[in-house]
């Protein structure tokens, strides 16, 4: 069981890692583009 978990682990903290920097870099992307409209208008 401790093995399994061992392994497993890593493998989720990867995954939630890799989805939450795309979500945070869509995020800075629509805050950028928001601030640069703003900025031309």
């Amino acid at each position: 069981m401790a093995l399994t978990l061992s392994m497993l682990e890593p493998t989720v903290q990867a995954f939630a890692f890799f989805f939450h920097e795309k979500v945070w870099a869509a995020k800075d992307r629509r805050v950028s583009a928001l601030a640069e409209k703003e900025t031309t208008a």
